[in-house]
Formats: structure tokens, C-alpha cells, sequence
């Protein structure tokens, strides 16, 4: 069973929805803060958080799949010069039409989809940044709240902290960067 290029499709990754993404968080960290919490100053706080973590994020690409990607479009982009070359007999023209592969425009397009994603940087794995930005918009929330921040691994600081940093506080560990903003105060008052 042969199959003809118009059944491939190259379909985009997907981007996650960041308002659901938010809205998740938003919901962990007021079950954390208490019905009472302001949920727009929450809000704000973990959209600030998700934008900076999503930020180029939504093609997390290793080296080996990067290296591929570039190879697909560089052999897309000879193709299509291959094809458009006025030494190519008809009859070579017409094998690859006939198996709808002849679309020198689409390999082009293909190509200049593939080239800027191959030409990003590899973005790192979630790492200790992350968490560090999670502890201080806990630590600004708490603050806000009105509750106190101590540095422990079972208490609310630590549970608002993996909420909107979207983990599981059972799984992944802030305390390190938790006792960085125990005692920090985000008092805007400068009169």
C-alpha cells in the first residue's frame, strides 16, 4: 500500500493553552492562600511565572532531533531544486508526480517550516531557575496573604510554591529556594 505525499501532512506542535494553564495554577494556589486570597493579584503573579517558563519553550527539541529536523529540511529545499532543474528528463518529472510528490512550492514550504525550528537554540530541561521563580511568587503571594513563610518541606509556603509552578510539592523539592525569600519583603512603599 503505497502512500501519496497529499496523505502526509506535517501538522505543527501543539501550544498548550496558557489561560487553562493559569487557571489550573490559579485554582492550586487558592485552595493553598484560602477562599479570602485576592485571586487577581494571584493571577497576575502566576501569568507572569507561566509566560516566563513557557517563553520558546512549545518546541523542546534534543540534539539528535534537531540534527534531524535540519537534514529533512535541507533535503526538502535539494529536492525541490532538483525538481525544478530544467536538465530533469519528463518522464523522471512525471514518476514523482504521479505520486503527488512533484510539488516543488510545498517542499519549499515544508522546508522554510522546518529551517527556523532547526535553527533554535535547544531549550534546558525545567531547571533550578524555574523553581526559584516559583518560590518567589510564592513568597510574594504569602506575603500579600498576610501568612507567614517558613522554610519547610509540608507547610503552605512550600505547597504554593509547587502550584504555580504547576508540580506536585510531593514530587519536587523548593526548599532551597524558599529559605532565599523567607525573609525578603516586596513592600512597594519607597515615600
Amino acid at each position: 500500500m503505497s502512500r501519496r505525499a497529499s496523505d502526509l501532512q506535517i501538522t505543527r506542535v501543539p501550544v498548550p493553552d496558557l489561560g487553562k494553564i493559569v487557571d489550573e495554577r490559579v485554582s492550586a494556589a487558592r485552595k493553598v492562600l484560602g477562599a479570602n486570597s485576592d485571586e487577581e493579584q494571584i493571577r497576575r503573579t502566576v501569568t507572569v511565572l507561566v509566560i516566563r517558563e513557557k517563553r520558546g519553550a512549545f518546541f523542546r527539541i534534543n540534539g539528535p532531533g534537531k540534527d534531524a529536523i535540519e537534514k529533512v529540511a535541507a533535503a526538502a529545499r535539494r529536492f525541490a531544486s532538483a525538481l525544478s532543474n530544467e536538465g530533469m528528463p519528463p518522464f523522471v518529472l512525471e514518476l514523482f508526480k504521479r505520486e503527488g510528490l512533484a510539488d516543488v512550492q510545498r517542499l519549499r514550504e515544508i522546508a522554510a517550516a522546518l529551517e527556523p525550528i532547526a535553527e533554535r537554540r535547544l531549550v534546558p530541561r525545567r531547571s533550578a531557575a524555574h523553581k526559584r521563580l516559583a518560590a518567589e511568587a510564592a513568597a510574594y503571594l504569602m506575603e500579600k496573604a498576610g501568612k507567614p513563610r517558613k522554610a519547610t518541606r509540608k507547610n503552605d509556603f512550600h505547597r504554593l510554591a509547587a502550584a504555580v509552578a504547576g508540580l506536585d510539592p510531593k514530587e519536587e523539592d523548593f526548599l532551597e529556594h524558599m529559605s532565599k525569600y523567607r525573609d525578603v519583603s516586596f513592600d512597594d512603599d519607597s515615600d
